[in-house]
Order: structure tokens, then sequence, then C-alpha cells
């Protein structure tokens, strides 16, 4: 899922800018590096390197100062997009960057059409909830769902309502 015009966000009392742009070949070994932290401490799939080549289209970076700061893999299926590998920096949390990211998810799900966001986590409910998110009940998963939340690992899913599905933002 592709959008080439990169987003610029700046935020008060912080600078340099952070730009969302589409991943490029070049950007895995960035990202897995990114990644690894996350996966020692549980709260991402360990995904190699040869599958996030396979997948650099799906994903988006988050940039500061040109260097890496973020990422997310966005995957298209029937009933929405689903967020996957999302992480920011331990030095650049707290900033506005996942927000950024999640911003652009939501405007490319809505300029495709799609009517939400899914994410699965184990760790962040309240921060996707703080974000417009709400937590789907076990009970009321849909069974198609249920192949994103990795059996054992205790995630718990979230969907965002993308209601305006006319929005160019």
């Amino acid at each position: 899922m592709r959008d080439e015009m990169p987003v610029v966000g700046g935020f008060e009392g912080a600078a340099p800018e952070v730009v969302v742009r589409p991943a490029r070949t070049e950007d895995a070994v960035l990202i897995a590096d990114l990644s690894a932290s996350f996966v020692v401490s549980d709260k991402l799939v360990r995904r190699s390197l040869k599958e996030l080549n396979e997948r650099i289209h799906e994903l988006s970076v988050a940039t500061r100062d040109g260097v890496l700061v973020g990422c997310m893999g966005l995957s298209r299926y029937p009933h929405g997009i689903v967020v996957y590998n999302f992480c920011i920096a331990p030095d650049a949390q707290g900033n506005g960057i996942g927000g950024l990211l999640v911003d652009h998810a939501a405007r490319l799900g809505r300029r495709s059409g799609h009517r939400r966001l899914l994410a699965a986590s184990k760790y962040a409910g309240d921060w996707f909830i703080k974000r417009g998110f709400e937590r789907i009940l076990p009970e009321k998963i849909p069974d198609e769902w249920l192949k994103f939340l990795c059996p054992g690992r205790g995630s718990c899913l979230f969907q965002l309502e993308l209601l305006d599905q006319n929005s160019s933002d």
C-alpha cells in the first residue's frame, strides 16, 4: 500500500520535522534493526529480513533529520487494513510520531475505500484507545480476523473506524 507523497509533521517544541514516506528497499535493514529490541521484549512478532524485503511495498517509515525513527506495515484485506510491525525508536517516543503514522494509515485506508484499521497489540492498548481505536471483545471478533492474533501471544485486537470515506485529507 503506497502513498508517494511524504507526510511532514512538526511538533511544538520539537525539531526537526518528521517525514512519513513509503519504505524503500534500502530501509529493510534499518527496519529490522529498529524492530529487533521490540521483538526481544515480546512487543513485536519477529519478521526476517527476507520477509521485510518481500513486504517493503506495504511498509511506511518515519524519519527525523534523515534518521529512521519509526515504521508501520499495512496489509490490505477485504474487511480493512491491518497494521503490523508498528514501532517507534525508544528515544523518539512521546513526540507524536506514532500518531503521524496512524494518521497516514487512516488516510491511505480512506483513499482506498477501506472502512477500518485493525491493530493487534499485547502492550499498547491504551495508546490505541487514546487515538480513537476501540478494543474488540474476544467473543465479538469475527473468525476471519482471528488470524491477526498470534495464538498464545495474549494480544488484543483494536479497530479504528474510517467513517469519512470521501475524505481527501
